[in-house]
C-alpha cells in the first residue's frame, strides 16, 4: 500500500495534520503515522545561508579589498542547533521509503514557508512527486478541506522564487554594507575589534522614518493661539461654548481682541439661535491583520510587538486562529460557512441585547481585497487553557473578530449657535444613544452624558468666561503602533481601507519583518524604548546622517523594492532582472564607502558619547590612532 508523506513546518502542526488525514494516528522518532499518510515536522528554518567566510576563509576578515563579495551561486548549510541534523536523517529516509509514493509540502502558506520548503526540496534533492497543502487555518475541517484540493507544488513556484530572491538579496546588501559600513566608520580592522555597524534593507528606512519624525519635532516651533470659553446657564441646565469667527474657527491669534468680547459680555444674556441635529454611526472596526493586532496589544497593553507576533504563530499552531501573518483586513467571499461557525460557538455566553449575527457584509467579506491570506481571526476551536499574555491577544482578536457583527454604535450630534450681542459662540454636544459593537468594550468606553434640553429662541446668561491659552502640538514621536502604520504605507497618510499599497506591495518589509526589524534595532542600539514611545539613540542618529547609499535610506525606494518581490510573486517581472539589477546596485554604491566621507563613530558603542571622549588610551599599534574606551569595548 502506498503513502504520501506530509512534511509541517512545525511538530504542532503536523500532530494536528495527521490526526486529521488519519482515521488513526501514532507517534514515532521524528514523525506520525497514520493509515493514508505520514507526517513529519521540520522546526521552522533548518538551513541557513552561507556566510562570507564559508565561500572564501580570507573574507573572515573585513578588509575592503574583499569586498563587495557576492557569491557566483547561493550555498545553504544546515543550522548547527538542536535536533536539526537528526531530523534532517529522519526526513529524508521518510522520503526514499519505496512506499511513499508523493510527498506534500505543509509548511505554512506565505512566502516564508515556501521559502523554508524551498530550500529543503533543493537540498534533500527531492525527486518525487511534489503537492502543496495551502490552508489558513489548522482547524480538522480547514484541514481535511485543503488535502482534499492539493495543488501541484509548481502552481506555488513563483512564491519560492520571490522568497529566494528576498533572501539573497537582503544578504548581498547586508553582508556587504555591513562589512564596508564597519571598516569606514573607523574601527580597526583587526577581527573581533570594535562593535560591527549593522545595516540593512529594512533598518535604514525604518531607521530613517524615526530620524525624521524626531528632527521634526525638535524643529517644531510651538504657535500660540487663544480660546474663549464661556459658561451659560439656561432652563436650570448649564453648558459650555466657544466664542467663534464668522467661519466658526475657535482659534485666534490675539489675546488682546479677547480680552475685549470677555470685559464686554460678562454677566450678559444670549439667545440659540441655530440648534443642528444628525445621527451619527461608528461601524466597528476591521478585521486584524498582524499589524494592527501588534500595534493595538502594544498600545493597550504595552506587550512589545514580536512577542505578540510569536503568541499569535503559537496560537495559529494549535488551531485557535487562522493564519496571522497575514496584511489583509477582509475575509475571502468563500469563508461564509467556516465564519458563521466559528460566530455561532465564540458568541455563546453573549446576552442577546448584544445582537451579534453573521452577516455577508462587504465591509468584512471582499475577495478584492485580500492579499494572499484574509484576515486574522479567530477558528471554530474554543482554548481551553490560556492564561497571561496569550489570553489577553486571543481574547482581543476574538473581541475584534465579534464586534464584526454586532450593529454600529449610534449617537445623536448636537450643535448649538448661541449668540450674545451678536457675537456667536458654538456648543457641540455628542451623545451616545444606541450602543452596538461598544458593549463588548464598555468597560473601556463609558459615558454618562446627560442630553441638553435646549430649543431654538431659549435664552441663556452668561455665567463665566474664561480665556484659554493654547499653542500647536508638534507631532508625536512614534510608538510600534504608528510606527508599524507609517512602515506599511512607507510613511504615507492612506486609509486603512486604500488597500492598493498592500495589494502591491509597496510598504517597508512585511507583516512578518515588521516587529523583527524594531526589536533588531533596539538590540543594535539604534533605537531606544522610553515607555511606548521609540527614540533614536547618538548611534542611530549618525548612522542616518552619514550612511553613504542615501538610496536605502529612502521609503519610496524601499517601497519600489518590495513591489518588485511582489511582482515576482504574480510572475510579472522575472527574477534574474531583479537580481542582476540589485547586484549592480549593490556593486556600483560600494564606492562610495570612503574613510574621508564618514564620521568616526568608534567610541559611542551604546549609542551614547563617552563622558570623556578625547581620553586617549595610548596609540593603536596597527593603524596608529588614539584608543579610546566606552562601555561596550575599547576602539582606535
Amino acid at each position: 500500500m502506498s503513502l504520501g508523506l506530509i512534511i509541517a513546518e512545525k511538530p504542532d502542526v503536523a500532530k494536528s495534520i495527521s490526526y486529521s488525514v488519519n482515521s488513526k494516528s501514532t507517534r514515532s522518532d521524528g514523525y506520525f503515522s497514520g493509515d493514508r499518510y505520514i507526517t513529519t515536522f521540520l522546526f521552522g528554518h533548518m538551513y541557513e545561508l552561507f556566510d562570507a567566510q564559508d565561500y572564501d576563509p580570507s573574507l573572515e576578515e573585513w578588509n575592503r579589498i574583499n569586498y563587495p563579495f557576492i557569491p557566483s551561486e547561493f550555498k545553504y548549510k544546515e543550522i548547527n542547533k538542536g535536533n536539526i541534523k537528526k531530523q534532517l536523517r529522519v526526513i529524508k529516509k521518510l522520503i526514499n521509503r519505496s512506499d511513499i509514493d508523493h510527498v506534500v509540502i505543509g509548511t505554512d502558506s506565505e512566502l516564508e514557508g515556501q521559502l523554508i520548503s524551498g530550500i529543503l526540496i533543493k537540498e534533500l534533492e527531492i525527486s518525487k512527486p511534489l503537492k502543496r497543502l495551502w490552508i489558513n487555518s489548522h482547524t480538522p475541517e480547514e484541514v481535511k478541506k485543503g488535502m482534499s484540493n492539493l495543488k501541484d507544488y509548481k502552481e506555488y513556484k513563483n512564491y519560492e522564487i520571490a522568497s529566494f530572491c528576498r533572501q539573497h538579496m537582503d544578504w548581498i546588501i547586508g553582508i556587504n554594507y555591513t562589512v564596508l559600513s564597519t571598516i569606514s566608520f573607523g574601527y580597526n580592522a583587526e577581527k573581533n575589534k570594535g562593535q560591527a555597524i549593522n545595516v540593512g534593507r529594512v533598518i535604514l528606512p525604518t531607521l530613517k522614518l524615526i530620524y525624521d519624525r524626531e528632527k521634526e519635532i525638535k524643529e517644531f516651533i510651538k504657535v500660540p493661539y487663544y480660546e474663549l470659553k464661556a459658561i451659560f446657564k439656561t432652563n436650570k441646565q448649564q453648558y459650555e461654548g466657544l466664542y467663534i469667527k464668522d467661519d466658526k474657527s475657535t482659534k485666534f491669534n490675539r489675546r488682546e481682541s479677547l480680552e475685549n468680547v470677555k470685559i464686554k459680555l460678562y454677566g450678559k444674556y444670549g439667545v440659540i439661535v441655530e440648534k443642528e441635529e444628525e445621527v451619527l454611526k461608528e461601524v466597528p472596526p476591521l478585521l486584524f491583520n498582524l499589524t494592527d493586532l501588534q500595534g493595538h496589544i502594544s498600545s493597550k497593553y504595552n506587550i512589545p510587538s514580536d512577542k505578540t507576533k510569536e503568541i499569535a504563530q503559537e496560537l495559529y499552531e494549535k488551531g485557535y486562529i487562522s493564519y496571522p501573518r497575514t496584511a489583509s483586513r477582509h475575509l475571502d467571499d468563500t469563508q461564509d460557512s467556516e465564519v458563521e461557525k466559528a460566530l455561532e460557538i465564540l458568541a455563546k455566553g453573549y446576552p442577546s441585547d448584544y445582537n451579534i449575527r453573521f452577516k455577508k457584509d462587504k465591509r468584512i467579506f471582499d475577495s478584492s481585497k485580500v492579499d494572499s491570506h484574509p484576515a486574522l481571526t479567530p477558528t471554530y476551536i474554543v482554548p481551553p487553557d490560556l492564561n497571561g499574555d496569550k489570553l489577553l491577544v486571543y481574547e482581543e482578536i476574538k473581541k475584534r473578530f465579534i464586534s464584526a457583527f454586532m450593529p454600529a454604535n449610534e449617537y445623536e450630534q448636537t450643535t448649538f449657535i448661541t449668540d450674545v450681542e451678536n457675537h456667536k459662540f458654538i456648543t457641540k454636544e455628542k451623545i451616545l444613544v444606541r450602543e452596538g459593537w461598544m458593549k463588548l468594550y464598555k468597560d473601556e468606553k463609558s459615558q454618562n452624558v446627560l442630553k441638553l434640553n435646549i430649543k431654538v429662541n431659549d435664552i441663556s446668561k452668561i455665567e463665566h468666561l474664561q480665556i484659554i491659552d493654547k499653542e500647536t502640538e508638534p507631532p508625536k514621536k512614534y510608538t510600534e503602533k504608528s510606527l508599524f502604520s507609517a512602515m506599511e504605507y512607507c510613511g504615507k497618510k492612506v486609509s486603512e481601507d486604500d488597500v492598493e499599497h498592500i495589494l502591491k506591495g509597496y510598504s517597508i518589509g512585511t507583516v512578518d519583518s515588521r516587529s523583527t526589524t524594531v526589536k533588531k534595532m533596539l538590540d543594535l542600539g539604534y533605537i531606544e524604548r522610553k515607555g511606548k514611545s521609540l527614540s533614536i539613540t547618538l548611534l542611530g542618529k549618525e548612522l542616518v546622517e552619514v550612511f553613504p547609499v542615501r538610496e536605502l535610506l529612502d521609503t519610496d525606494f524601499t517601497g519600489r523594492i518590495q513591489k518588485s518581490l511582489k511582482d515576482i510573486e504574480k510572475g510579472t517581472i522575472k527574477a534574474e532582472v531583479f537580481m542582476d539589477r540589485m547586484k549592480a546596485f549593490v556593486i556600483s554604491n560600494s564606492n562610495n564607502f570612503v574613510e574621508t566621507q564618514l564620521t568616526s563613530i568608534n567610541n559611542k558603542g551604546d549609542g551614547s558619547v563617552s563622558e570623556d571622549k578625547n581620553k586617549s588610551l595610548g596609540k593603536c599599534p596597527i593603524c596608529g590612532k588614539e584608543v579610546v574606551e566606552n562601555k561596550k569595548a575599547f576602539g582606535c
